[in-house]
């Protein structure tokens, strides 16, 4: 039996080593969850997390208990340094730290920076354990600092938890929904045949980008065979950059329930009763509609779940917040290092299952149903990276996490395409491919657009340049939906375009496709366009509740062109407090209206090797009128380098390539065509240097970053 004085020494201890134990596992878990509204959690997960969190304190405390004086001292001056330094990194530099949906909050670190941090991380420790381990004054602060993190992690932990229910409590994202629809879950038995006359087949493949699809098949022209028909829209749109509200966007054609503000759950039940789905039952359709548990798009559909059965879903959810969890501290996964990423991340399992329903449709045949139906959500192209095809086809055994490379995010969208070729084959082999109205529609982009190396691959992303910096990430990525449709009798081959266009024009193509039995007097991609509706949603500044399954928070901005345009609304969004500018102001100096990519000297601002952007707001002008920019300038050339050639547009409309010559200070009038300037509004004039070359390079003086123009003065005059 233990004694009094055994169990006091045992509960002592438990309560030193739970504060450390419970930033990893309880308090880190739920400042993810606060930062990152978008991802649910099963209660099971929060018991599985709370129950260990005391379990593995109380076993440490009894295992440190067992041991003598001297290192019962220094373990326990460990545990509580460990809690003291890790939670004020957690706090307050949670820099390079990723969130639920796979975002990294900031930036990645260089090797250089991870040294340097786990070089002060290592110094904090030991200074503080020298603390504990003494009997000065500073003990006894550091004993109550501890005291005081430890009451409030608690806090933090119980305030974290309350605020995400409440923000749930809203959503319920669809209960309510699965237990109307009384859906069944994807089996052997789910029919995939394929319709004796006239078919649609639409494949919702979650995450994939158009920018990045370009890139792919323009690198890679063979994988455009098979395709015969597509047109691929690179620069589509979804109006969402999540799934929750993304999909039912694309299935009804509406961004809520027509036009009108709704919450997820609202929309989810709208989409059930008016959609694309529902359009094709009235023509005798028969239909297969497979999706997620989570995300009931009919009454009737198959649902499918995480294929890794031997592993509950919580517990999966539970090490993986874990793991995300440590690395707000290490800046890197810790569990990942030893699991593959199967055990902790139940995408995995979503991308098996995808691939194996993908298998069973291109060995599908002609049915006993005339016309035929076929959707499914596909998740392999999610992130994060799960696969690596070493042969033409990926097998059981190739099927694992990977890093999240450019490289091996071609593989996987190889693999894709690969799966959905096969289809197209078998389509063309039973003789139902022609007739066929074939979709392949990302519901938003793919979070691949965070890393700046993808930008080294420079076709097809040259309108993307600068990507990775600040909210233009946001245009390439997550908005920058791939639609690829082929309409019937369609047989050229694959064609990429720029067009403006949004997923929610998809229900347009195929109401006109249940429509006409003659597609000879359609342009099915006219069509398309005509009804998308060019339109993205954001959130409020200052969000109260989960904006992935409420629209309160939801903010609509409608604009003009193609997805390469939203950078202009993003930075207008982010710079609304611009420098007011007067037309017809003296010549004045451009350092104030600067955005990014200037290099600011006293003579005045040089551009630099990427596209530099001057901000300011109009007020009260006559937009209807042609107005005059005037440039003062100096142009780097050289005998080597004659020219520097500058594109220049307003507010994302081109005005021309400019050819600008000599070293000497010059001046030059380029013409503001009427509407082109915003009255009262934010207004973005983009300077993009086709020609920038080092000083060093052309023989100038000793500088090797690249630049292109001096701009010492600018005005902007009434024509």
């Amino acid at each position: 039996m233990l004694n009094r004085l055994t169990l006091k020494r045992i509960m002592v201890t438990f309560l030193q080593v739970l504060p450390f134990i419970g930033l990893i596992l309880l308090v880190n878990p739920s400042l993810i969850l606060a930062s990152d509204k978008s991802f649910g959690i099963q209660n099971s997960t929060l018991y599985i997390l709370i129950v260990s969190s005391f379990a593995i304190s109380m076993l440490l405390a009894l295992i440190i208990s067992l041991m003598s004086d001297k290192y019962y001292r220094i373990v326990l001056s460990l545990f509580k340094s460990l809690f003291i330094v890790s939670f004020v990194i957690t706090i307050f530099f949670p820099v390079g730290s990723e969130m639920q949906d796979g975002q990294v909050r900031d930036a990645v670190l260089s090797r250089s920076q991870y040294l340097l941090n786990y070089g002060s991380y290592f110094i904090a420790l030991c200074f503080s354990m020298y603390i504990f381990m003494s009997n000065n004054i500073l003990k006894r602060v550091f004993t109550n600092l501890f005291i005081l993190m430890a009451l409030f992690s608690a806090v933090i932990f119980g305030s974290n938890v309350y605020e995400y229910y409440r923000n749930q409590a809203n959503s319920a994202p669809n209960a309510e929904a699965l237990a109307a629809a009384e859906v069944g879950m994807y089996n052997d038995s789910t029919d995939f045949s394929f319709g004796s006359e006239k078919n649609i087949v639409v494949i919702m493949a979650d995450m994939l980008q158009g920018s990045t699809l370009e890139q792919f098949l323009s690198n890679n022209p063979a994988e455009k065979n098979g395709f015969e028909g597509f047109t691929l829209y690179s620069r589509a749109i979804s109006p969402f950059p999540y799934t929750s509200y993304g999909v039912p966007a694309i299935l009804t054609g509406d961004t809520y329930i027509n036009g009108e503000k709704a919450n997820q759950p609202e929309v989810l039940k709208h989409t059930q009763e008016s959609s694309l789905l529902q359009d094709a039952v009235p023509y005798k359709y028969d239909k297969t509609v497979v999706s997620l548990t989570s995300m009931t798009v009919d009454k009737d559909q198959f649902s499918f779940n995480n294929v890794i059965k031997e592993d509950p879903h919580s517990l999966q959810t539970s090490i993986y917040l874990v793991d995300l969890g440590l690395k707000r501290i290490f800046k890197q996964k810790i569990i990942s290092l030893f699991f593959t990423e199967h055990a902790i991340d139940p995408i995995m399992g979503l991308k098996i299952n995808s691939r194996e329903m993908m298998n069973r449709l291109a060995h599908s045949t002609i049915g006993k149903s005339p016309n035929r139906l076929i959707y499914i959500h596909n998740m392999v192209p999610h992130a994060p990276t799960g696969f690596i095809c070493k042969n033409e086809r990926a097998t059981e055994n190739d099927i694992r996490a990977v890093a999240d490379t450019v490289e091996n995010y071609w593989l996987e969208t190889s693999f894709f395409l690969g799966q959905v070729r096969d289809v197209l084959e078998q389509m063309k082999k039973i003789g139902v491919y022609n007739n066929s109205l074939i979709i392949i529609t990302g519901d938003h982009g793919h979070f691949i657009c965070n890393k700046p190396e993808l930008y080294k691959y420079n076709v097809g992303t040259e309108d993307f340049y600068g990507a990775d910096q600040g909210p233009w990430r946001r245009a390439v990525g997550m908005y920058n939906a791939a639609i690829l449709i082929k309409p019937p009798l369609d047989s050229e081959p694959l064609k990429i375009s720029r067009a403006s266009a949004s997923t929610t024009g998809i229900r347009s193509v195929v109401q006109t496709y249940l429509r006409e039995n003659d597609a000879t007097k359609v342009n099915f991609q006219d069509v398309f366009q005509k009804n998308s509706k060019i339109k993205i949603i954001v959130f409020d500044k200052d969000i109260k509740s989960n904006p992935y399954f409420t629209a309160d928070d939801h903010v609509e901005h409608k604009f003009e062109g193609n997805v390469a345009d939203l950078r202009t609304v993003f930075v207008q969004e982010r710079n609304k407090k611009f420098n007011d500018y007067v037309i017809g102001a003296k010549p004045t100096n451009p350092q104030d209206y600067l955005i990014d990519h200037w290099s600011k000297e006293k003579e005045g601002s040089w551009l630099m090797g990427h596209p530099g952007t001057m901000g300011f707001k109009l007020n009260d002008i006559d937009s209807s009128k042609e107005h005059i920019l005037r440039l003062d300038f100096r142009a780097l050339t050289s005998e080597k380098h004659p020219n520097q050639r500058v594109v220049i547009s307003v507010n994302g409309k081109v005005l021309g390539e400019y050819v600008f010559t000599g070293f000497d200070n010059q001046s030059v009038d380029i013409v503001i065509p009427a509407t082109y300037l915003l009255s009262n509004n934010a207004n973005i004039i983009e300077f993009k240097p086709l020609d920038a070359i080092s000083p060093r390079k052309a023989g100038l003086w000793k500088t090797d970053v690249p630049i292109s123009l001096l701009i010492s003065s600018f005005q902007i005059l009434d024509k």
